[in-house]
């Protein structure tokens, strides 16, 4: 006699198995007898393609607006800022390399985050900068944003004919060594 499905040396033995059809594309597939009842699908992709669309359990069940009102009002708030579980401490790269903040009360902030050469130069200031003042990198590294190394420039177009003198080498200028903001 066997016990647990194991042969006279101990060894499982195989379990019986029936042929059923799948739902979706009528192919003939094999399960254990005690998945017999429960069994309607021959692979996931099947079982993907059955609950969705139509057969999905929700399927033409509109929410109600109390109903979008109440979740809305539940999880306000819950996963922003700090209490997000992708929260990396406020900091993140910009894809032209230069740090963003969190700073969701600044003036000029951009989706709740501001450049942090930025946000330095307004500390070492003690005012906010107008959207027309530029700051420039002296060593060109992006994301070097220490005081020393920040130059204050009134409006764009003087950054810009900056690096276009210093390109081109007109009137001899000489490229920034120190910062204006001391």
């Amino acid at each position: 006699m066997k016990k647990n499905n194991r042969n006279k040396y101990g060894r499982f033995t195989k379990t019986k198995r029936i042929s059923l059809r799948c739902t979706v594309c009528n192919k003939s597939f094999k399960v254990i007898q005690s998945r017999g009842e429960t069994a309607k699908f021959c692979s996931q992709q099947c079982n993907i393609l059955y609950h969705s669309g139509k057969n999905h359990h929700q399927y033409g069940i509109a929410v109600k607006e109390t109903t979008k009102k109440k979740i809305s009002k539940t999880l306000f708030g819950r996963y922003t800022g700090e209490k997000s579980p992708g929260w990396k401490g406020g900091k993140k790269k910009h894809t032209e390399g230069y740090v963003l903040i969190y700073a969701p009360l600044h003036p000029h902030n951009i989706k709740k985050y501001c450049f942090e050469h930025r946000l330095m130069v307004e500390k070492t200031i003690g005012r906010y900068l107008s959207k027309q003042e530029t700051i420039h990198h002296i060593n060109g590294i992006k994301d070097d944003n220490r005081i020393e190394n920040l130059y204050l420039f009134s409006t764009n177009g003087n950054h810009t004919s900056y690096h276009m003198n210093l390109k081109n080498n007109n009137n001899n200028i000489k490229p920034i060594t120190k910062s204006n903001l001391f």
